[in-house]
């Protein structure tokens, strides 16, 4: 029988695991959503109550890793096979990295061919450190870590095999967190710029709870009220979210000639903001959707009322 795996987000409001089996398909077995309290003092032990009460039976997990401990840099080079790209990256590659070389964790892929011949490149550095204290959590929690990805990677994993419509066109994926978001453009069927911010839905929700004088759990619920008009009162955080995907929006047409964008897919449990995706459809003039890649799929209470947040999950167990 084929080995399952557990795609394990460990975020700061949350934690989330989905099962997948090993086969072909990779089906979903079991899934779960356990909320953390505001700096949790014993996540290991909240991890292993997810998965009791998810009856996730697997031991081995995928997790991912983003924010200012991961730095994602992607650039043009002429094309050539990885062993002289990584040749050619020894004497240059501190201009990519912002840590000392020697406490970084450095990847490089090539991501595909370009229309002009040459091909596009991600470099990736991540902190020893932080890497160090993700696998050290894990290890409280008897779950063996079979790999670590960024979370780009993973919704970009997800978004090709499970929905993207024509790889002839292009596409946003934001994926609105907690603390952290995620902007990624995928051109043709490849990936081609990937950005986190740090701005989420802990500023919307702090904004609120200033002006409207409520306690956070009371301005978190309020601003998924879809009855509630909250957009003047979030509009500097908003404001940056959006400013952060036109930017990279006008990057990728000045360096991968992005055309048109057939559709924005949002995700995150944040992305449950009530009107963001007509506030975003607006502002950035480009059809805007809720991504749901279980739509097809067997619904669970999880996948019912965790389906935007159980995303980057799903991914990282399929990356």
């Amino acid at each position: 029988m084929s080995k399952a795996v557990i795609g394990l987000d460990i975020g700061t409001y949350s934690v989330k695991a989905v099962e997948v089996s090993n086969s072909h398909s990779k089906k979903i077995i079991a899934c779960g959503y356990m909320p953390l309290n505001e700096n949790e003092p014993n996540i290991p032990a909240r991890i292993k109550e997810l998965i009791v009460n998810s009856g996730i039976k697997s031991k081995t997990a995928k997790i991912s890793v983003s924010g200012k401990d991961v730095i994602v840099r992607y650039d043009v080079f002429a094309y050539m096979n990885k062993d002289k790209l990584l040749n050619s990256l020894k004497y240059d590659i501190e201009k990519y990295v912002p840590f000392p070389l020697e406490d970084a964790i450095i990847d490089v892929n090539i991501l595909g061919k370009r229309p002009d011949g040459q091909m596009n490149v991600v470099i990736v550095s991540c902190s020893k450190n932080f890497i160090n204290s993700q696998i050290a959590l894990l290890k409280e929690t008897d779950i063996e870590l079979e790999k670590i990805v960024i979370d780009s990677s993973a919704l970009y994993n997800l978004f090709y095999k499970k929905t993207i419509p024509s790889k002839d066109k292009s596409y946003i994926i934001f994926r609105v967190g907690h603390i952290i978001s995620t902007v990624l453009i995928v051109k043709r069927g490849q990936i081609i710029f990937s950005r986190d911010v740090n701005v989420g839905g802990d500023n919307f929700t702090r904004a609120i709870a200033e002006f409207k004088g409520l306690h956070l759990p009371d301005a978190s619920k309020l601003k998924m009220n879809p009855d509630s008009d909250l957009e003047n009162i979030i509009s500097i955080d908003l404001n940056s979210l959006i400013n952060e995907v036109e930017m990279s929006i006008a990057y990728c047409r000045k360096t991968n000639v992005l055309g048109d964008i057939e559709m924005l897919y949002l995700c995150g449990g944040s992305s449950k903001l009530a009107q963001l995706p007509k506030i975003l459809q607006d502002k950035l003039n480009i059809n805007c959707q809720l991504w749901n890649p279980f739509v097809d799929l067997k619904k669970t209470p999880i996948l019912i009322d965790y389906a935007q947040e159980m995303v980057l999950p799903y991914g990282i167990a399929l990356a």
